[in-house]
């Protein structure tokens, strides 16, 4: 829905919030795939259960 968001907590520490801005067929899983690949993680790559801490999150 338009205007909710959505919080990421990497392992590593950081924070992001992705925020549905308009509505046009804009996906975001997209964003969030833009967004991860623009942000280096240094260290080892670590899996992340992304429906896991979409889950914690809601709760």
């Amino acid at each position: 829905m338009p205007g909710e968001s959505m919080i990421v907590r990497k392992k590593a520490g950081k924070v992001f919030e992705l925020r549905r801005l308009d509505v046009r067929g804009k996906s975001i899983l997209k964003g969030l795939d833009q967004l991860l690949a623009e942000v280096p993680t240094p260290g080892k790559p670590a899996r992340t259960d992304l429906a896991r801490i979409i889950v914690e999150e809601r709760e």
